[in-house]
């Protein structure tokens, strides 16, 4: 959410880890699963921090092969636990 570049941030944390390694993310998810309001309250609070909750990260996740993706309630966050090479097929490596 505060790196533009997602696809970038995870291809060089991939990079960084043994095969049989392990990378691990944590961020906002997409919030679609809060209130409306709060939903849009929480975007305009992150906002003013220049966070962007990044919609298109975790359906990238949630599509295919990725490792374990588990989703906080209200969609808020998740955490990924994914080897090098998932990292790269979500990344499109």
């Amino acid at each position: 959410s505060m790196i533009p570049d997602w696809r970038g941030a995870l291809v060089a944390a991939a990079k960084e880890v043994k095969p049989s390694g392990y990378v691990h993310a944590v961020d906002f998810g997409d919030l679609k699963g809060l209130w409306p309001v709060a939903e849009k309250t929480l975007r305009a609070w992150l906002g003013l921090f220049h966070v962007r909750p990044r919609d298109e990260l975790l359906a990238s996740l949630q599509a295919g092969d990725r490792g374990s993706l588990a989703i906080l309630p209200g969609r808020y966050a998740f955490v990924l636990k994914a080897k090098p090479a998932a990292i790269l097929r979500i990344a499109g490596q």
